[in-house]
């Protein structure tokens, strides 16, 4: 008979609880094969090294191996890598703080992929990349979004210039990553973010005037704008990003001036090309 862990989607779990199902999990691990249940859990840390996509219902889940290529068949990567041969049943669970939350049953939707990020040293190199789709609906409290993005925030302010460059050109998508909340949410990339609000200097990129004022963590306040919008379509990427004062922003969303418009976009390639995103044009 199928197993099925006793929680509901949603409910937030110890660790304890967790280990109640693979006595053997350690806080280290995130994909763990149950024994006694014989089925696989699958932990996604917002708080690791590792940076879990979601588009919509479906996570693209990043394979283990913190440092060089990875291995397909390495260590537990292979439960994954051969679903299509054991049929075994898969249970999601997210956690950040060590706060552990219940998403449901996943299965392989599409093909595995590979794509390149960093290690745990920040040099790039190949990782597997496992689409997990949730079986029944996956919506999120809207809260939840924006504590996802809050540590987010936390760990890329860790990262160097040159390690922010790094992760925002390879996290330059046309697909944005989205989940569903109670209204759709857009979930923006942090890293991205960031490298765009300090290469601007505490300048606003459109008045062109230093930030209003700074931060409780000192920096100056500055606010990351998609110059075509997220929901219009455009893209979470280094080339349609810039970093306006908080007046600006909410002037781009009201007057949609075409001048102010050209001027960013212009902006943001120009920014993308130094950098080295591909499609800066």
């Amino acid at each position: 008979m199928k197993y099925e862990p006793p929680f509901s989607p949603g409910q937030e779990v110890s660790f304890d609880d967790i280990r109640s199902i693979v006595p053997q999990a350690s806080f280290g691990a995130g994909i763990l094969y149950s024994k006694n249940y014989n089925c696989l859990i699958i932990l996604s840390k917002h708080d690791s090294l590792y940076e879990d996509e979601w588009r919509g219902n479906t996570l693209h889940y990043t394979g283990t191996g913190r440092s060089g290529e990875q291995d397909l068949y390495y260590r537990d990567n292979r439960f994954l890598a051969n679903l299509h041969l054991t049929k075994l049943p898969v249970y999601l669970f997210e956690s950040s703080n060590k706060v552990y939350t219940y998403r449901g049953e996943v299965m392989l939707s599409e093909k595995r992929y590979q794509a390149t990020k960093p290690d745990k040293d920040g040099l790039m190199r190949k990782v597997w990349i496992f689409p997990l789709t949730l079986v029944s609906d996956g919506s999120v409290p809207e809260e939840y979004i924006a504590e996802y993005e809050k540590e987010k925030k936390k760990q890329v302010k860790k990262l160097s210039i040159s390690q922010l460059q790094s992760q925002a050109v390879k996290s330059s998508s046309k697909t944005s990553s989205y989940r569903q909340a109670t209204s759709k949410q857009y979930i923006r990339n942090q890293s991205i973010a960031r490298y765009t609000k300090l290469k601007a200097n505490g300048i606003c990129e459109l008045c062109e005037k230093p930030a209003p004022f700074f931060d409780k963590d000192g920096e100056p306040y500055l606010e990351s704008h998609h110059v075509v919008w997220l929901e219009r379509g455009g893209a979470d990427s280094i080339n349609n990003t810039v970093a306006l004062c908080p007046n600006c922003h909410k002037k781009m969303h009201i007057v949609e001036d075409k001048n102010d418009f050209n001027k960013l976009i212009a902006i943001a390639k120009n920014r993308a090309k130094e950098s080295g995103y591909g499609s800066a044009n």
